[in-house]
C-alpha cells in the first residue's frame, strides 16, 4: 500500500470515528491493519470501534494483546478504561487476573 493511500484511508477512518460511523471506520481500519498489522494506533482505533459496536470480546482481545506486547502505553491503558466502562463485568472477566 502506498503511503499516500494509507494516509488518505487513515484520515477517512479518523473522520468516521469522530462522526461515530464505527462500522464504516472499521472497514477501513481492517484494510490498513492488513498492510500494517503491528501499528498500535490502528489496533487501538479498531478496538474502540468494536467496543462501540458492542463487540466487547473482540475489543478486549485486542486490548489484552496490546497490554502484553506494547508495554502498556497510556493509549492502551485508556482503551482498557473505555472498554471496561462499555462492557462492565464482561471485560473484567475477560481481562483475567492482574499480573
Amino acid at each position: 500500500m502506498q503511503d499516500a493511500v494509507r494516509y488518505q484511508w487513515a484520515d477517512e477512518a479518523t473522520r468516521l470515528l469522530k462522526d461515530r460511523q464505527d462500522a464504516r471506520a472499521l472497514e477501513i481500519l481492517d484494510k490498513l491493519i492488513i498492510a500494517y498489522p503491528n501499528r498500535e494506533d490502528l489496533l487501538v482505533s479498531r478496538a474502540y470501534c468494536l467496543s462501540r459496536l458492542g463487540r466487547h470480546d473482540e475489543a478486549a482481545a485486542i486490548h489484552r494483546n496490546l497490554s502484553q506486547h506494547a508495554a502498556s502505553s497510556e493509549r492502551v491503558q485508556r482503551l482498557g478504561l473505555f472498554i471496561s466502562k462499555k462492557a462492565g463485568p464482561v471485560f473484567a472477566a475477560s481481562a483475567g487476573p492482574s499480573p
